[in-house]
């Protein structure tokens, strides 16, 4: 609620209440305009506020299904893995464990990447409309959005996250074709050229999978706020 001497105003409302005609002070008739001007926007404002509060729940939506990923990836390999070494398992099991990584990894890095999409249509696009309506400074909308690009260790959490990416998308797979190789006595050369083709396409998706995710990873500091 806003008050300015005998006048109020509810801007996510539809009423509005003030004398019948302005005092003579200069000043109170420039804030009565402004209020007016608030009154005026307060639709599109409205139309901004839900788009933020839309986006922001999107965000959060696909945070917590990217990170919950992680552990299923490292869930799915680990039980891939003990199925390969048990008693009634075969060496030709850790080839699946590639194709999981690539499948969960690719799913992971689009969700990622839409994550940071939203963050950067919040700065660049929501940020300066909102600035144009609400007529304030922009470096006091949306902090939190700014706070976390500006924090003095994002570039040290983000070079750590990509290194957890990387292993545990990359690194599990290429252990496993390896494990495969040395288990099936695949160094001697002495396997079908199928299964070399297979491991070849493996290498090469894992590869790829990699090139991408450094790609994407974001390391970037934002300005300070």
């Amino acid at each position: 609620m806003r008050t300015i001497g005998s006048h109020w105003l509810r801007p996510t409302s539809t009423w509005i209440s003030c004398p019948s005609r302005f005092s003579p002070d200069l000043a109170f008739d420039v804030e009565a305009s402004t209020i007016f001007r608030m009154v005026d926007a307060s639709p599109a404002l409205q139309c901004l506020l839900e788009e933020f509060k839309t986006s922001k729940a999107e965000q959060t939506a696909r945070i917590g299904f990217r990170d919950n990923l992680i552990y299923v990836t490292v869930a799915g390999i680990g039980a891939v893995s003990a199925f390969a070494l048990g008693k009634d398992g075969t060496p030709f099991a850790f080839l699946v464990s590639p194709w999981v990584a690539v499948v969960l990894g690719w799913t992971y890095l689009v969700n990622d990447e839409k994550i940071s999409s939203i963050g950067r249509y919040v700065r660049i696009t929501l940020a300066p409309k909102l600035e144009s309506i609400t007529s304030q400074p922009p470096e006091t909308l949306l902090l939190l959005e700014r706070a976390q690009r500006s924090d003095s260790r994002r570039i040290q959490r983000k070079v750590i996250q990509l290194s957890i990416n990387l292993l545990t998308f990359i690194g599990s797979s290429f252990a496993s074709i390896a494990a495969f190789l040395i288990r099936a006595g695949g160094l001697h050369w002495d396997l079908h050229w199928g299964t070399y083709t297979l491991i070849a396409i493996e290498a090469l998706s894992v590869a790829v999978l990699a090139w991408q995710i450094c790609a994407y990873a974001d390391i970037e500091k934002g300005p300070p706020i």
